[in-house]
């Protein structure tokens, strides 16, 4: 690229300003994942992207911009004082993402058979088409496509129990209650009520500064993100959170290790060391839950 712009410059050829270029590639980027998602152009789905990862560089205000909560923060809002959740998916999904680090509507939408116990367990997070919307999955991009492995704790709570409950009450759906039918934003309401819930402790207690709009269901993934930087190996980190990545490691492994659970247990999830939560009162929300769906069945 630099003996371009030399040449360009020395030759007197108009070029374009870099808010043009960017927006020409955001163009060829978005164009291809519309073949990719939504027409049969693609045909191998294993296709990534040639511009993945590409963003625009205009800066963000960051007033708008959520924080990851402190381990202080965090552990006051898995706490019996101010996690109340009224329902199944009102407790789980907050919980899966603080142990994942993945996004709300990647795990609202997921499938029973989305949920796996080999070579460990983990989550495959997956786009799927269907001409019925609330059978279909999409993900943010093709980068977002990839296994996650099941932090021990969330295995210890009870997640695999409440798994197999739904598995045998015949529903496809890991969280049925949901509006799945729209296709989009399924964890909308079980996001609102979970802030809801945290800030308004903290506006009984200013000092644990949680009555703030810059803390959102959102900074869970961010403070997954922040711990995550205390892991060795990052690539694996970002692997485990859907971010698109190059360098040595992905020429070592290819594009599969966005599929090797094991691999990413290793590499990633063991090595993150997430604030500890109080596993015993979790475990006894997650029992009373359980108990509630397996009565239904």
């Amino acid at each position: 690229m630099p003996q371009q712009l030399d040449w360009a410059t020395l030759n007197e050829t108009r070029t374009l300003q870099t808010k043009a270029i960017t927006k020409n590639i955001l163009g060829v980027k978005l164009t291809l994942d519309f073949g990719f998602h939504k027409t049969s152009l693609i045909e191998d789905r294993t296709w990534r992207n040639p511009f993945e990862g590409f963003q625009d560089g205009g800066k963000k205000g960051r007033k708008s911009r959520p924080k990851g909560f402190t381990d202080e923060q965090v552990q006051t809002v898995f706490s019996k004082e101010v996690f109340k959740p009224k329902t199944t998916e009102r407790f789980w999904i907050p919980v899966i993402l603080f142990y994942t680090g993945a996004r709300l509507d990647e795990i609202a939408q997921l499938h029973c058979a989305d949920v796996k116990l080999s070579p460990v367990p983990h989550l495959v997070v997956e786009n799927l088409e269907d001409e019925d919307p609330a059978l279909a999955k999409l993900l943010k991009n093709e980068s977002s496509d990839r296994t996650i492995p099941i932090h021990e704790d969330l295995i210890e709570i009870g997640f695999l129990d409440y798994v197999e409950a739904i598995r045998q009450s015949g529903r496809t759906h890991l969280f049925p209650n949901l509006p799945h039918e729209r296709g989009r934003n399924r964890g909308g309401y079980v996001s609102r009520k979970f802030m809801e819930g945290f800030r308004n402790f903290g506006k009984e207690h200013p000092e644990t500064g949680l009555n703030t709009l810059k803390l959102r269901t959102h900074s869970l993934r961010h403070t997954y993100r922040r711990k995550g930087f205390g892991a060795q190996e990052q690539v694996f980190v970002q692997i485990v959170m859907g971010h698109y990545v190059d360098g040595e490691s992905i020429q070592t492994y290819g594009w599969e290790a966005y599929t090797m659970p094991d691999l990413l247990a290793e590499k990633a999830t063991q090595n993150i060391k997430l604030p500890q939560l109080d596993i015993n009162f979790l475990k006894s929300m997650a029992d009373r839950f359980l108990a509630e769906v397996q009565a239904k069945t």
